[in-house]
């Protein structure tokens, strides 16, 4: 019975998905701030590093919009496994 209880908090943990992030690519002059075509599903807890999901979006100044989102690399401020950040950036 104490083994069972030992093992039910630990189950949860090791049988989670790792977090899944959608890239869209980077477009530099798109016509509006949202991803073109099929978002690709793409895995940001590879190799051991947690990182997390990070969303840019620009205002270029002729209007279009600079659009990317993509897992964040290592020199980007940490995130915790799972979270997304989402960035607005006006030039």
């Amino acid at each position: 019975m104490l083994l069972t209880l030992l093992w039910l908090p630990i189950l949860p943990i090791t049988s989670s998905s790792p977090f899944q992030c959608y890239s869209c690519g980077v477009f530099l002059s798109a016509p509006t701030a949202t991803c073109k075509g099929e978002p690709k599903k793409i895995n940001c807890t590879g190799s051991g590093i947690r990182n997390g999901c990070i969303s840019v979006t620009a205002l270029n100044t002729d209007g279009s919009y600079y659009v990317e989102k993509r897992c964040a690399d290592s020199e980007e401020r940490k995130l915790k496994d799972g979270e997304c950040v989402n960035m607005n950036v006006w030039k």
